[in-house]
């Protein structure tokens, strides 16, 4: 693996988001506060954000149903 900005920087491209961004680790994104000059963990609405999910709303929930639906045909292929 390569090197990894710490702090995450502002104004370039967030890095790839993982599935353990909920727990802090090596792969955390790790930004300064505009506010008040702190470090912290970005938050889940900023994590929204950055995975493109419309303000407040997370995944368009008939996709997420979709998805579901086509996963539960193919296990019945099996």
């Amino acid at each position: 693996m390569g090197a990894i900005p710490y702090p995450d920087s502002l104004d370039k491209p967030a890095r790839t988001m993982v599935t353990s961004e909920h727990t802090v680790s090596r792969m955390s994104h790790v930004i300064m506060d505009p506010g008040n000059g702190k470090l912290r963990l970005i938050s889940p609405v900023e994590a929204e954000k950055i995975n493109t999910f419309p303000k407040k709303t997370g995944p368009n929930l008939k996709v997420l149903q979709h998805l579901i639906d086509i996963s539960q045909w193919a296990m019945r292929l099996l």
